[in-house]
């Protein structure tokens, strides 16, 4: 029961069939797949039913939609794996992809000059938010990854390569409009088999994404992210460990005025305790360059942000850390274990 601003009584009853089907296949050469779908629902929140007038901004007035209805969606996934033995690689594939219809979505208005909508009264350059069902919303991501031993460097190397695409329909002063956003992405990762006493790893990867709006060309934009990041741990005499991590990021494509480079510098030196080496004190200091940032890029179907939010930066942390190998088998039969 609502009481603001009149009272309304809304009941909402939805009934479904939600199917799952999921099937698994062992191959040849060690090999297997396997493949899932299922049925979901969105159900709307109660706020977005009623109609109740939120006006905390004046220039961006929200309200309900009591005629919303649920959302229904497909979503399917496959996935392949194989390990070759004799080689000593390692093969992944997964592609995911889902629809659904009744979307819920929002639905803008914006008044041109003063005017009334739904009982609402808006002045010139006033915008009307509501929740809205609308079709057409659609996703799909894939990824493949290939991982082998580099003998001569006593290491391994990974090499995955990613995409996806996501399209979200909005409405825009009684008009479907749709946001079509891309991403891709190309990694590698090397990572060290030296010895037990020393560890390190160098990956590099790169996220190229670009969104485009069937609506607003001038919403349309791209942006790429480069990380690169190198991790070093070594174990000296007498249990003395030394840790150190350096990861540089940088933004091509968004604002001059956003600080488009990081790098991100923690190192930390500590000793193993116990006789088992299993625990170990560390004092460590992060973001020792005092770089630290978070920049982003949001889309939207009427307009895109950028934004440099305050992180924590540089500070020193003393940690205590307990590597739990192996349980202690229960005497107990495996029966009675499956009881309890």
């Amino acid at each position: 029961m609502q009481t603001l601003p009149m009272e309304e009584n809304i009941n909402k009853t939805f009934q479904n069939i939600l199917p799952f089907a999921m099937y698994r296949r062992q191959l040849k050469n060690n090999a297997n797949w396997n493949a899932m779908y299922r049925a979901y629902t969105t159900k709307p929140q109660a706020s977005q039913l009623t109609n109740v007038l939120d006006n905390s901004n004046p220039l961006q007035l929200k309200t309900g939609n009591a005629q919303l209805t649920q959302q229904y969606g497909h979503w399917v996934r496959a996935k392949y794996n194989q390990t070759n033995t004799e080689k000593n690689s390692v093969f992944y594939a997964m592609i995911s992809g889902g629809l659904s219809s009744n979307y819920i979505t929002q639905s803008t208005v914006t008044a041109i000059s003063d005017t009334t909508l739904n009982g609402i009264p808006l002045s010139a350059g006033t915008q009307l938010s509501m929740p809205e069902n609308v079709d057409g919303q659609y996703n799909a991501n894939g990824l493949i990854s290939y991982g082998f031993p580099l003998k001569r460097l006593k290491s391994n190397l990974n090499i995955n390569v990613s995409g996806g695409v996501t399209n979200v329909p909005s409405v825009i002063n009684f008009r479907t409009s749709q946001t079509l956003t891309q991403n891709y992405g190309l990694g590698v990762v090397l990572s060290s088999n030296i010895s037990d006493k020393i560890d390190f790893t160098v990956s590099t990867e790169s996220n190229y994404s670009l969104a485009s709006n069937s609506m607003n060309q001038a919403l349309n934009n791209q942006y790429l992210i480069q990380t690169t990041k190198v991790k070093y741990d070594w174990i000296m005499a007498k249990g003395i460990t030394f840790r150190t991590q350096l990861q540089h990021q940088e933004y091509f494509g968004l604002s001059s005025v956003l600080n488009n480079r990081v790098l991100l510098w923690t190192a930390g030196v500590g000793k193993q305790v116990f006789k088992n080496k299993m625990g170990e004190v560390q004092l460590s200091m992060y973001d020792i360059l005092g770089q630290n940032n978070n920049v982003a890029q949001n889309f939207y179907a009427s307009y895109y942000e950028e934004t440099n939010s305050n992180v924590l930066t540089r500070y020193i942390m003393l940690s205590f850390s307990y590597n739990i190998r192996k349980f202690r088998e229960s005497k107990e039969a495996p029966e009675e274990r499956i009881r309890r």
